[in-house]
């Protein structure tokens, strides 16, 4: 599968808001755009320290890009994301010009939205903040051992690259520059947040990057805000990833309507 993922997999090219350089996101057509619904491109983001390459080989021999896009074959695909990105501003105006380059092409009619550990954090805020054509199209997200408060995850994380990566991106603390920590932050934008999209959030029981309590605080954020969500908990550390079956079954309750 691996090969022709790769011959398949095209790159998207566009102009950085950060600093007016290339930025890059990849991207796996539908085979079958018409076939089986509505056509659905996945919009997924990186942990921290990955890149958009994370998806094409993660997990090994089976990684979520090539699989889905075979189980799905009107499915497009596109990863997005820039290492310890963090939610800024900039970075997530990259998304919306790669989603639509994309968009202008083929045409989808519902986007959905996969994000790893920083990954869920941006895609999170970024439904948030994204244009109407975009948010409109929006249905459901899966998050991967992530959070909704950037200062809690600062205060609790075991793991102190974490510690420093939030801070430089956010230009210190979360005492040193609170109003950046809430600008990024999910939860505390969550009224921008549509209620009818759709939240399945996945949790570690032995994490101590992303400790589970951030999960439990971000389901409940979710459950105030009205939307439908689903946390399910497992056994774990921050990098213990689905194996293949699960994470059809994780897609499928975000897709489908067995949430509850």
């Amino acid at each position: 599968m691996m090969p022709f993922a790769a011959l398949a997999r095209e790159t998207i090219v566009t102009k950085s808001h950060v600093d007016g350089t290339p930025v890059n996101a990849f991207f796996i057509a539908p085979v079958k755009p018409t076939e089986h619904g509505k056509s659905t491109l996945v919009v997924y983001s990186h942990g921290m320290l990955s890149n958009i390459e994370e998806p094409f080989v993660v997990p090994p021999g089976a990684p979520t890009g090539p699989v889905l896009t075979s189980i799905y074959p009107h499915y497009g695909f596109l990863s997005v994301g820039i290492p310890e990105s963090w939610a800024n501003p900039k970075v997530l105006q990259d998304f919306t010009d790669a989603i639509t380059r994309v968009q202008d092409k083929y045409h989808f009619e519902r986007i959905i939205y996969m994000g790893a550990s920083m990954g869920g954090c941006n895609l999170l805020r970024y439904i948030e903040q994204a244009p109407p054509e975009i948010k409109d199209k929006s249905e459901c997200i899966l998050t991967l051992v992530s959070c909704g408060d950037l200062a809690q995850l600062y205060k609790i994380s075991r793991d102190e690259d974490v510690k420093r990566s939030i801070a430089k991106a956010l230009h210190g603390t979360p005492v040193e520059n609170k109003d950046e920590y809430k600008a990024r932050s999910f939860i505390a934008n969550i009224k921008e947040f549509p209620p009818n999209v759709k939240v399945v959030i996945l949790s570690n029981n032995e994490d101590l990057t992303v400790p589970p309590k951030l999960q439990t605080q971000l389901y409940r954020a979710l459950i105030a805000n009205k939307n439908q969500v689903k946390l399910f908990q497992r056994k774990g550390n921050h990098t213990t990833w689905p194996p293949p079956v699960m994470m059809q079954y994780y897609i499928d309750h975000i897709i489908h309507k067995r949430l509850m």
